[in-house]
């Protein structure tokens, strides 16, 4: 997500020659998109967790991240080739919404897992976010030049893929328990 953040105004500049006003206002879908998946996944993140047990929080980030990877993606190639403005405002917004939907998955997973230990976990999560937020960024500032916006956004939807999969291994795991309502509030039989 911060790579779309990072990205968009130097691609508006060069391949649209728009300026920073103009990129700042075209941010705004990817805003309003951002707020409503953080809505949307916790929504879903619960719903799915009453119908399938605990493991069900994470379908939701499964589902977003093959969103997020398929609009990151097609970002990167709409941006890439000067194609019309608008799509990268699009496929933007739609990233943002992959993105933060996923995040209410994990964080509610998490803490459900260890509630005693929530704020630990909270921190753990975001750590690592931005970890790997920093690291992106730097890397994709050296690259821009070389590969472009386009293998940027490829190689970063490749690693996604790769850390998703762990995420349907975890689903697979915690498999629906009929007693699951009953232990998340402490009630034992």
């Amino acid at each position: 997500m911060y790579l779309v953040v990072w990205s968009f105004p130097i691609i508006l500049e060069e391949n649209f020659d728009e300026k920073d006003l103009t990129a700042g206002l075209l941010l705004i879908p990817f805003g309003i998109a951002t707020i409503t998946g953080s809505i949307i996944g916790g929504i879903a993140a619960d719903i799915c967790s009453k119908r399938l047990g605990l493991g069900g929080r994470l379908l939701p980030l499964i589902a977003s991240s093959i969103f997020t990877i398929i609009f990151a993606f097609a970002y990167g190639m709409s941006a890439d080739h000067k194609s019309v403005i608008w799509l990268s405002v699009i496929f933007s917004a739609l990233v943002g919404f992959g993105t933060t939907a996923g995040r209410s998955s994990v964080m509610s997973f998490c803490i459900s897992r260890k509630p005693h230990a929530a704020g630990g976990m909270t921190a753990i999560i975001i750590f690592y976010q931005f970890f790997i937020n920093v690291v992106e960024l730097l890397l994709a500032t050296v690259l821009l030049d070389i590969i472009g916006i386009a293998w940027i956004m490829t190689i970063s939807s490749g690693l996604a893929i790769i850390f998703t999969i762990p995420a349907g291994y975890t689903l697979y795991i915690f498999k629906p328990n009929p007693n699951y309502q009953a232990l998340s509030m402490g009630i034992n039989d």
